[in-house]
């Protein structure tokens, strides 16, 4: 079995949570939309799924767990994994990556308590010989303002079969409604995607540009009395 996984690159440094996403269907490959942040109330987070089915017409779900412990959540690795009894699925995504490293962790544990591991991770592993994971890292950002991927109207059918990277593009497309809501708002939900870059940007170019008044008033201020002095 070769599982694909398409990974927002800019979710690579999320903090720990659940990996929100679809399954492409007719493929072994599942496409990462957002990180969902711990702390979260499980039947929040069903809600707020279900409401975005209903909008976008896709069927996002929570694919597995995303771990990128900080110091004093140890535990949070071992936590998240048995979230998969809450949100069950037929293969549950572990992803995992420490501080200041670059290579992931990715496990797949299926409904049959099989674990499925990587080609690194494997070796001298016969039994799991033949399973592989392929983790593809997409630009969330371009791929949502590409217009390689027009929309096909629900009432609108083609006889032309879409390719497995088609459906991520659209699926990407489609799940606009999930990228309103970011770690940055007021709400019991905090979440990374691609939109959360956009306005941390804004923030940090705010705050210098508060912080620049100060210094332009300071350095006013120095050139009125360089001025007052020549005067002399």
């Amino acid at each position: 079995m070769v599982l694909k996984i398409f990974f927002p690159q800019c979710c690579n440094t999320a903090d720990s949570g659940l990996l929100v996403g679809h399954w492409i269907p007719g493929h072994n490959s599942a496409v990462v939309l957002a990180v969902i942040h711990y702390p979260f109330i499980p039947g929040q987070v069903k809600k707020y799924l279900s409401e975005l089915q209903s909008q976008t017409q896709v069927d996002l779900t929570v694919l597995g767990s995303w771990s990128m412990p900080k110091e004093g959540q140890e535990g949070m690795d071992s936590f998240l994994k048995d979230l998969s009894t809450i949100f069950p699925q037929k293969c549950w995504l572990q992803l995992s990556r420490e501080i200041g490293k670059r290579g992931f962790t990715c496990q797949v544990v299926q409904n049959n308590g099989k674990l499925l591991l990587d080609q690194e991770q494997k070796n001298g592993d016969e039994s799991s010989k033949g399973d592989k994971i392929i983790l593809i890292h997409y630009d969330q950002r371009k791929v949502m303002l590409s217009q390689l991927h027009p929309v096909q109207d629900a009432g609108q059918k083609s006889d032309i079969e879409p390719s497995e990277l088609r459906l991520v593009f659209q699926t990407v497309a489609q799940s606009q409604p999930l990228f309103f809501l970011d770690k940055y708002d007021d709400g019991p939900l905090k979440l990374t995607h691609w939109q959360s870059e956009g306005r941390e940007a804004s923030i940090i170019a705010e705050l210098l540009k508060q912080a620049s008044v100060p210094v332009c008033i300071f350095l006013t201020w120095l050139l009125s009395l360089w001025q007052w002095l020549c005067s002399f």
